[in-house]
């Protein structure tokens, strides 16, 4: 193997490992003492699909910022705010689309203000914002490869004629 496939494989498992430690500590919020119990472990013992089809990433009364920080800490990359949102909405039945979007903006302005996450904007079109760690970024500003966003969700900004 050479260098940079060791260096891959070396970033690949920090990454698997810190998403690890945010499910035990997601598990551990949510008091769960026997999880194996809502799973179904047929086929040929590998993890088939949940038994319990509610399971929640967080209580439904935690505050906007602990579920962005929760989320962000899960997916351990940055993300568009249109995926912060999705994620955080699929986790609560009760509020529109519109309503997890209001509280994500107002609680993502926050977090910006006191430095718990960080927007990283690719180009000039504040479309293409990014959030996350700053523990994720290098001694340059710039993202680390293993929580580089999602290249598909880039706009490409096109000019408009008259």
């Amino acid at each position: 193997m050479n260098e940079s496939t060791i260096q891959d494989l070396i970033n690949l498992k920090r990454s698997l490992l810190s998403k690890i430690a945010s499910i035990d500590q997601i598990l551990e919020f949510a008091k769960l003492e026997n999880i194996d119990a809502l799973f179904d472990y047929t086929d040929a013992g590998c993890f088939a699909k949940p038994i319990v089809n509610n399971f929640h990433l967080f209580k439904p009364t935690l505050s906007y910022k602990n579920k962005i920080a929760q989320v962000l800490k899960i997916e351990s990359r940055f993300l568009h705010i249109n995926q912060i949102v999705n994620i955080i909405h699929s986790q609560s039945a009760k509020s529109s689309w519109k309503e997890v979007e209001r509280g994500v903006n107002s609680a993502k302005s926050g977090l910006l203000k006191d430095g718990t996450i960080v927007k990283k904007t690719v180009g000039t079109s504040n479309q293409n914002s990014f959030y996350g760690s700053p523990n994720w970024l290098d001694e340059n500003g710039n993202i680390k490869s293993e929580h580089m966003y999602s290249e598909g969700l880039v706009k490409e900004r096109k000019r408009i004629e008259i």
